[in-house]
Formats: structure tokens, sequence, C-alpha cells
């Protein structure tokens, strides 16, 4: 079996495992994520099923799956579901956010390049040595800054000039698969990625009126299933975790369920 990767094409018949398209790693010793990047040297890779390894524990699900899209660029399939169009351009946004607190300095001014039509961009000029490291261990962030615009790896800057990691806003939709309000239309809040799931909680419950004590909330990613076929969902089972720690994105359903019995277990 062959097939085309997205770095890959000529020349591939000299890369190990050129013809690999499937690649399954359960209980591994991943460590570092410069072994994950190595996985976006194989030009067929299609699919990958990475479960327990170190370098996803302590992060939640849904932001391990979103550093892993956006590492191995040819991949339409991580642990057993489909990675949309839409998926991968929101993760790969969402690893240029994340990288920007490993940023050994700040990033130099950009350089303006003008297009036939008139407009101009701007684009990341040359790196320094101190950049070295930085770059070595994320093996696809200049060519996704370069994707997605210098924008998206950058400080907003605040007011005064200065700049500031600020708190993201992100549209998101809170929907019912409650008893009582299941039939309850969606709605649509934007809301800060600092937000902790408990503070969501009170705002599910100002929309569908349910108890924050008997509510369980889970994280849908944008364009993930449907209401009837949800697809790939995440619970966000720590009240005092914020939405940020679970690469809660722009675009994505947050879907309100009730505790059976209407309380959760012991323990939860």
């Amino acid at each position: 079996e062959g097939g085309e990767g997205g770095e890959g094409g000529e020349g591939a018949q000299d890369v190990p495992f050129a013809k690999l398209q499937h690649l399954f790693m359960l209980e591994s010793h991943l460590a570092d994520w410069r072994h994950v990047d190595q996985f976006d040297r194989f030009p067929a890779l299609r699919e990958v099923r990475l479960q327990d390894a170190p370098i996803v524990r302590g992060i939640g699900a849904s932001v391990a799956r979103q550093l892993l899209i956006a590492r191995v660029g040819g991949i339409v399939a991580l642990n057993g579901a489909a990675v949309s169009k839409r998926e991968r351009e929101a993760a790969e946004r969402y690893y240029l956010r994340h990288q920007i607190e490993h940023y050994p300095a700040e990033l130099p001014e950009p350089l303006m390049v003008r297009a036939s039509d008139g407009s101009e961009t701007a684009q990341l000029p040359e790196l320094g040595a101190q950049w070295a490291p930085f770059l070595a261990a994320n093996a696809r962030w200049r060519s996704l800054v370069d994707a997605h615009g210098l924008h998206s790896a950058q400080l907003p800057r605040t007011a005064e000039g200065g700049k500031t990691l600020a708190m993201q806003l992100v549209n998101l939709t809170l929907q019912s698969a409650a008893g009582e309000s299941n039939d309850a239309p969606p709605a649509v809040r934007k809301l800060p990625t600092s937000l902790q799931v408990s503070k969501l909680k009170l705002v599910c419950c100002q929309v569908f009126k349910l108890e924050p004590q008997r509510q369980r909330l889970f994280y849908k990613p944008p364009g993930e299933g449907s209401k009837l076929d949800p697809g790939f969902m995440e619970a966000l089972d720590d009240g005092m975790r914020q939405l940020a720690f679970y690469g809660i994105a722009d675009g994505g359903t947050i879907v309100m369920d009730e505790w059976e019995g209407g309380q959760p277990p012991a323990g939860a």
C-alpha cells in the first residue's frame, strides 16, 4: 500500500518507511515531542494511534490531540477519529499560540512583502542563533507561521503598546443533551478561555436551567460530528481548570448532559 504524503513525493523512496500509512503506538515510551515530529517525515502516513505516552500525560486529551495534529501534517485520522480540514486548521493555529510562551526571545520585526496586486503581507525574517533550539524542537513551526500568517504566532499588543498573553475570547455553541432541556435551541456565547469549568456551568445553568452540580460538560471541537452523532468529545471533568487547558477553540461546542440519577458518583 502506498500514498503521497503531505511533504513527500519525489525522493520518498529514500525515506525510511516510505509506504507506511498506519502507525499504532499503544503504551509507548515517547517522552519528547521531537520524536513525534519525525512522524511527519513519513510521506504516506495517514493514520496514527498514540495512547498512554509520557508526552500526553498531564494535559487534556483535546490539547494532546491538537498538538499531535499540528505536528504531523499528513494524517487524516488520529486515535480512531477523522481529522477534518477545519479541525486541522484550528489545531495548527492553537499550536502556534501554545508555543508563544516557549519563545527564547521576542520575534523580530516582520518583513513587509508587496504582492503583485499592491497588497502587503508581513513575513517572518531569518531568526538568530538563539532560536536554533526552539526550531529544532518544533519542526513544522516556521511552515505553519507561513501558512497561517505571522499574526497567529505573535502576542497581541495591549493599548499601551506592550505585549501580553491577553485573555482570548472564543465563540462557543452551548448545546443541551439533558432530558428536560434536550429540545432547547443551542445558544452561542463569547467566553474567555481563562474561564473555569465551574463558571461555565453557571453559564449553562442560566441558559438551560439545570443546576451546576447536576451537569456533565463535554467539549466538541469545531466541525466535529452532529447532535445525533457527536463524534469526538472530551469530558470537562475538572471544575477548577480553565477552558484553555482543554484546548477549546473558537467555533467549538459545549455539550451539557446530566449525571445519571441527577448527582455525580462519589469521587467524581
